[in-house]
């Protein structure tokens, strides 16, 4: 969990730094720099708790208190990648997911349920340019990483239900026509999983 906390700290900082970084300015700046400072003070907020947390011996209901926070820090942290531009996105999320690969599975869940909770809270419109840099990650990560995602994707969606795996494959297919050819057929193939999952 604490592991969890220092990863968006460092997503904070880069979120306040990157109008100076990067050079842009105007309100996408702004932005970044308040959802940056509000993911910021909530991952320290978490850290302060968490530290508290320890002292005690019974630790496992304390976990499970915080995870509705770390639901609604993905969520903002969801919403302030879609404002991004392409490619920043595109390096911030693929930072996070190669990270998400690497996580013992267990640690790996909780973090994509949340980020699956954060994604699900926001606009359909941001939600495709959150999906179309996620392919484009996918397609360009090993087979192991890349199954390591897949497989703990499909399983977080499919016990969310079938209405919200309706809705990503809804998405997915509005997006298909922006994908380049080998993107598109590597996410045909996650689709037909997807569908004999849900099926199954």
């Amino acid at each position: 969990m604490r592991g969890w906390v220092w990863v968006n700290l460092v997503l904070a900082a880069w979120l306040v730094l990157a109008p100076w970084i990067l050079g842009y300015r105007g309100t996408p700046a702004t932005n970044d720099v308040i959802v940056g400072l509000a993911v910021g003070i909530v991952s320290i907020i978490l850290l302060a708790t968490s530290r508290a947390a320890a002292e005690p011996a019974v630790t496992v209901p304390r976990r499970e208190e915080a995870m509705p926070m770390t639901a609604s820090a993905m969520r903002d942290m969801a919403a302030a990648l879609a404002r991004l531009p392409d490619a920043e996105r595109r390096t911030m999320m693929g930072e996070r997911l190669r990270m998400f690969a690497e996580m013992p599975e267990e640690e790996r869940k909780r973090a994509m349920g949340a980020m699956v909770e954060g994604v699900a809270a926001l606009l359909d419109e941001d939600k495709k340019k959150l999906f179309r840099a996620r392919f484009e990650i996918l397609a360009e990560l090993t087979d192991a990483q890349r199954n390591n995602l897949m497989m703990m994707h499909m399983a977080i969606l499919m016990g969310k239900g079938s209405q919200m795996m309706q809705k990503e494959m809804e998405l997915t297919q509005a997006i298909m026509p922006q994908l380049s050819p080998s993107v598109r057929q590597m996410v045909q193939m996650m689709m037909e999983k997807m569908g004999k999952g849900g099926m199954g």
